[in-house]
């Protein structure tokens, strides 16, 4: 095969794979703004004892522990189900202890909006 034919596969080959791979993962998130008192009303909703200082300590987590592996993930991208065996997991990898792991995702839940 010419050398010139084998550039152009390899180029396409790159960018399909860029393509895959990006298209994998939720659209990355920015650090997300201080707890305001409307997510201390969204987090007590599934969790009636969470205090605001408690959301404040999972939102320095997250932007901590889960922003140094990665970028910070959109966390409109998954419901509360779905966050909550993410956060099992990736609290094992950011060796997070259980409650380390439920101050984060109480934070997260605090974030999510109700879904039409």
């Amino acid at each position: 095969m010419p050398k010139s034919l084998q550039n152009a596969c390899s180029r396409v080959l790159v960018s399909l794979a860029v393509v895959v791979v990006t298209g994998c993962f939720p659209a990355a998130g920015g650090i997300p703004e201080p707890v305001s008192p409307s997510d201390l009303v969204r987090a007590q909703a599934d969790y009636p004892t969470v205090t605001d200082v408690e959301l404040a300590q999972g939102r320095q987590l997250f932007i901590d522990r889960c922003g140094s592996c990665h970028n910070h993930p959109e966390l409109q991208a998954y419901t509360k189900a779905e966050w909550a065996p993410i956060m099992d997991r990736m609290g094992r990898k950011a060796d997070l202890s259980r409650a380390e792991t439920t101050l984060a995702l109480q934070f997260i839940v605090s974030r999510l909006q109700p879904r039409p």
